[in-house]
């Protein structure tokens, strides 16, 4: 059964530095930041069942090939990731022990972190919650 997909893009305007709780991982710090990429992956599966979740081993092919990982936490740990492969945005998951706002914020904060001018990303037209988050953050259905 092939599931529709609801396609959104991004004018990306605004240009900012991540704050200190946000971790941008790429090759090149990926080892460093291996126990953090651990706890996310673990903060994932103890909130979701998703036979799909990426292995360590994955995110480590993901940012050999280039693409970048973004991991938010707090004093508790892991608390939000997301991928880019180039401008496509994928793989966004929030803990549900958030505060209020923190995932428009995370994602914001994400994407200006990055040089894409253009960023896109589709969600199942299932995931509601999903495409209410991307059209808070300013996301266009395409």
């Amino acid at each position: 059964m092939s599931e529709n997909k609801v396609w959104y893009i991004y004018d990306n305007l605004i240009s900012s530095p991540l704050t200190r709780d946000i971790l941008h991982i790429k090759a090149h710090n990926f080892d460093e930041f291996k126990p953090y990429v651990e706890e996310t992956i673990k903060s994932f599966t103890d909130s979701v069942y998703w036979l799909d979740m990426w292995t360590l081993d994955i995110a480590n092919d993901r940012v050999e090939d280039g693409q970048d990982l973004f991991i938010g936490y707090d004093r508790e740990g892991a608390l939000a990731h997301l991928w880019f492969e180039k401008n496509y945005l994928y793989n966004v998951f929030v803990n549900p022990r958030r505060p209020d706002g923190y995932s428009k914020e995370f994602v914001t904060k994400c994407m200006q972190a990055t040089n894409h001018r253009k960023i896109r990303l589709y969600c199942d037209e299932w995931n509601i919650k999903a495409q209410k988050l991307f059209e808070k953050v300013g996301f266009l259905k395409i």
